[in-house]
């Protein structure tokens, strides 16, 4: 599942990311990669974009395409 299936309030732990180069390098920059927990805190008109929470520390706003290419799970419990 992707960023974007998340719903609101909802907490993951990101698995993967399917980004290449400049892009996966500014995802990193903010704290975006594999084993740091995301919570989406809200998103934008019409899902176009998502504002999300980075290891209970950083807030970043993506685009809808670039959050469709971090992987996540989902933390029960």
């Amino acid at each position: 599942m992707d960023v974007t299936q998340l719903k609101r309030g909802v907490c993951a732990t990101i698995k993967k990311l399917k980004a290449k180069g400049v892009l996966k390098a500014r995802l990193y920059s903010f704290g975006i990669e594999p084993g740091a927990m995301l919570c989406v805190e809200e998103f934008g008109i019409g899902k176009s974009t998502v504002k999300v929470r980075i290891n209970q520390a950083t807030c970043v706003a993506l685009r809808a395409d670039e959050a469709r290419m971090i992987e996540v799970e989902i933390n029960h419990g």
